[in-house]
């Protein structure tokens, strides 16, 4: 900035289209420096001292009129069995080449996941499209996702951060629901894990229970249940003391 010292970053939301301005300076004086910043249409005007002698400086910022590469209309994110389902939609696009997911377990360290190219002829669109992606490997607990666009000239911008959230033992699911014979219940392990199952009646009289030692990973268990009267019951997996998985089930 005309050798100030100052910088000044503006950055594009590409969901809400809000502008944002970032200032920094780089000065190694050790006098105090006080900057006011005055955004107006089409320039920013910068007013302080630098050393002792007083600076007003003038610049152009573009802050209106603003065409973004992308209008983001949703972006969603949900458990879905073992893995994590992504989906978004755009409304238009501009010279849009692809979009990158990234993953996080902690909302602000982030690594690439996979790379979803652009849906629009030579990256331009006026119509709706819409876009997938599936984790198949979510971590244990929170995952944070978020997207970023990249454009034809290189620019990206990043979309909301979203969660889902994979307790201990993830994707746990029984079927056939109803059920005649046997009863096949399936998971996922993030570690070795002692595991009882208990079934009980709609009165919650327990009527069968079984205990397991599951490996990590991908783990199933068959139960013969073609003794227990036609009716409602409950399928509770405990791990320890806490019951990780509570679902209805119907036998015919």
């Amino acid at each position: 900035m005309n050798g100030t010292g100052l910088d000044l970053d503006i950055t594009t939301n590409m969901s809400t289209g809000v502008n944002t301005a970032f200032l920094s300076a780089n000065i190694s004086d050790t006098a105090s420096n006080f900057y006011v910043v005055d955004l107006t249409t089409g320039e920013a005007r910068l007013i302080g001292t630098i050393g002792g002698r007083a600076v007003i400086t003038e610049m152009a910022v573009s802050m209106t009129d603003v065409t973004l590469p992308i209008t983001l209309l949703d972006f969603a994110a949900k458990k879905a069995g073992l893995t994590s389902e992504l989906s978004w939609t755009t409304n238009n696009e501009l010279n849009n080449l692809y979009f990158i997911i990234e993953k996080s377990a902690n909302g602000s360290t982030f690594t690439s996941l996979d790379k979803v190219n652009s849906k629009a002829n030579n990256g331009n669109s006026n119509l709706p499209l819409t876009y997938t992606f599936t984790d198949v490997a979510p971590l244990k607990g929170i995952n944070y996702y978020r997207l970023y666009q990249v454009d034809k000239d290189g620019n990206k911008k990043f979309s909301q951060i979203l969660r889902v959230n994979f307790d201990g033992i993830t994707g746990m699911r029984i079927y056939p629901n109803p059920v005649r014979n046997q009863l096949i219940i399936t998971g996922y392990l993030q570690a070795t894990t002692d595991l009882h199952i208990k079934i009980t009646d709609a009165s919650g009289k327990t009527v069968t229970t079984s205990k397991y030692k599951k490996q990590a990973g991908e783990w199933n268990v068959q139960l013969n249940v073609s003794g227990l009267l036609t009716g409602m019951y409950y399928v509770q997996v405990i791990d320890g003391k806490s019951v990780i998985f509570n679902q209805s089930l119907y036998k015919d």
